[in-house]
């Protein structure tokens, strides 16, 4: 059940299309137009990913390899791209970045995928919505602010894209493409209303403003240098889940009967 204003939406899974109209009226929305028809209902469009190593983490395995397995795992949720980004810790200045269009299987072979090096990654499967099928709209999106790299992984697609697009670019913002998901990337660098007193981002605060300007409908993995945020939207309507990568031997399992793919994402 979602609240908003005097509006209480019941979310029912049989009539879906209706619960997310309720939704975004209840927050002054319309329904909105996508390439000459009306978006409505939820389809799977794209899928996210991230993963941290830490603690016991098996030191044979490169974090960008989960990562690609991950998406695998995610293929049906898109196919007409994907990308990869690692981070190799808190002094690291740069993000390693992997992307392209097509399958996981065309785009990350053994070489890319050992040039993605770090202990913290995210990566992103493509179906695109509001923005062309090209290169330049791969994820996850990556831009560098005053306090180091930002990258972006989203899925879903913003009710409100171009209201919130008109008080980016107020700001002095430039855009380069037509993404939602660039267009959240830029709007996560947004002051929060309260400041930041010290004068370092304070990232909780400026994805809590993120979503009082953009209620609906996503689910995003924003990476800094040394940290993963995993953000759903406050209705519910995109999939997100949390889990921890279990040894095998912690869960009593078969490692001759499992694909590698299986051994990631069960837990």
């Amino acid at each position: 059940m979602a609240e908003a204003g005097n509006q209480i939406c019941t979310y029912n899974h049989n009539n879906e299309e209706e619960d997310l109209a309720c939704a975004m009226e209840s927050v002054g929305i319309s329904r909105r137009k996508n390439r000459g028809q009306v978006s409505s209902g939820l389809t799977h469009e794209c899928g996210v990913f991230g993963a941290i190593g830490c603690g016991e983490w098996p030191t044979s395995l490169e974090i960008s390899q989960i990562v690609c397995w991950g998406l695998v795992a995610l293929q049906h949720r898109g196919q007409e791209s994907a990308g990869i980004v690692t981070s190799e810790g808190k002094c690291s200045k740069y993000f390693n970045v992997h992307k392209g269009m097509g399958m996981i299987s065309n785009i990350f072979n053994d070489q890319a995928i050992k040039k993605l090096k770090g202990s913290i990654g995210i990566g992103h499967t493509r179906y695109s919505t509001s923005a062309a099928s090209e290169e330049v709209n791969c994820q996850p999106f990556v831009v560098h602010t005053a306090h180091g790299a930002l990258a972006v992984a989203h899925n879903g697609e913003l009710v409100n894209c171009d209201s919130l697009r008109r008080q980016v670019l107020q700001h002095g913002v430039g855009l380069s493409t037509h993404s939602d998901s660039e267009l959240i990337t830029q709007a996560l660098c947004l002051n929060p209303p309260e400041g930041e007193p010290n004068g370092e981002p304070d990232w909780p605060a400026r994805i809590r403003h993120f979503i009082d300007l953009a209620p609906l409908s996503y689910s995003l993995v924003i990476m800094l240098k040394n940290k993963i945020y995993a953000v759903r939207d406050p209705y519910g309507n995109r999939p997100l889940c949390l889990g921890k990568i279990l040894p095998c031997n912690e869960r009593k399992c078969n490692i001759t009967t499992m694909s590698k793919i299986d051994q990631v994402l069960k837990y």
